[in-house]
């Protein structure tokens, strides 16, 4: 009863887990560094590196010690998943500073990290998917994926007449490149609305820890967003500020299955997609 009393008053959070801690401090001191202006734009990609390391060990160690139940399965599954997405970004961010490191220290385009970090949103929805259950016919399908492209186009419009318009006018870019400069919003506004339906099944079905997982992913967009706006606006230090943000995102995702989990057992089966459009 004491050692369960003491875990009690820690939180929930098994002893074998408490050396993240660690990591989260250094990652945090070395973030406030950044954002004091201690470093460049190089030392904030190794950073955002080092918490994509941080946070595919905790989600990979997670799913190691996660029981063998059929509602486990679903857990360590979705664990799975959200690491592998990890290691891209941690595969990505490590290109990306080498990179530049070699070749250049200015910031190119598109570059060979590119590969690794497209990799991450499709790996963060196959552990989404984990805990529902899929239509199979074709009919709520197109329903979703109508609702979902109004949504993903809603936001668009939104940063586009607030945020994007003025910079496109100001930076002197073609049509074509100033798209390729906002691939990563657009495509984050895209997973955000196709991914949402699906937390919101999965806290349903009692796998709360996705919901955090979600808000994850947010600040994770956030954090393109904020790269691409200060990139667009030609500011010098544009890669601090979107590192402090991204490693926020990867912290919180690190904690994901540490953190908010429901007081109830899980769902052992897969619930089925319920979302806008689509039929119980």
């Amino acid at each position: 009863m004491t050692g369960e009393g003491a875990e009690r008053r820690r939180g929930h959070i098994p002893a074998s887990v408490r050396p993240f801690g660690a990591l989260v401090a250094l990652a945090l001191i070395y973030a406030l560094a950044l954002g004091l202006g201690w470093g460049g734009g190089l030392s904030g990609a190794w950073l955002s590196a080092w918490a994509a390391a941080a946070a595919a060990s905790s989600l990979m160690y997670a799913a190691v010690r996660t029981p063998q139940t059929a509602a486990g399965k679903i857990d360590r599954d979705m664990w799975r998943w959200f690491g592998v997405a990890a290691l891209a970004w941690c595969a990505g961010a490590t290109v990306n500073a080498v990179s530049r490191l070699v070749i250049s220290r200015a910031v190119v385009t598109v570059s060979p990290a590119d590969l690794f970090l497209l990799v991450a949103p499709i790996a963060i929805t196959a552990g989404f998917l984990v805990p529902i259950r899929l239509p199979r016919s074709p009919r709520p399908w197109l329903r979703y994926l109508a609702d979902t492209y109004v949504c993903a186009c809603a936001l668009f419009v939104v940063g586009w007449v607030a945020i994007f318009d003025r910079l496109y006018h100001t930076s002197g870019e073609s049509w074509g490149q100033y798209l390729i400069e906002l691939r990563y919003p657009v495509l984050d506004a895209a997973l955000v609305c196709v991914l949402f339906p699906m937390a919101l099944v999965a806290v349903r079905a009692n796998h709360r820890p996705a919901a955090l997982a979600y808000c994850a992913l947010l600040v994770l967009s956030a954090a393109d967003v904020v790269y691409a706006v200060l990139r667009l606006g030609d500011d010098a230090t544009h890669g601090i500020p979107a590192d402090v943000v991204r490693t926020a995102g990867l912290l919180l995702l690190a904690a994901v299955p540490w953190l908010g989990r429901g007081k109830g057992p899980a769902e052992d089966t897969p619930r089925p997609l319920v979302g806008p459009g689509l039929a119980p």
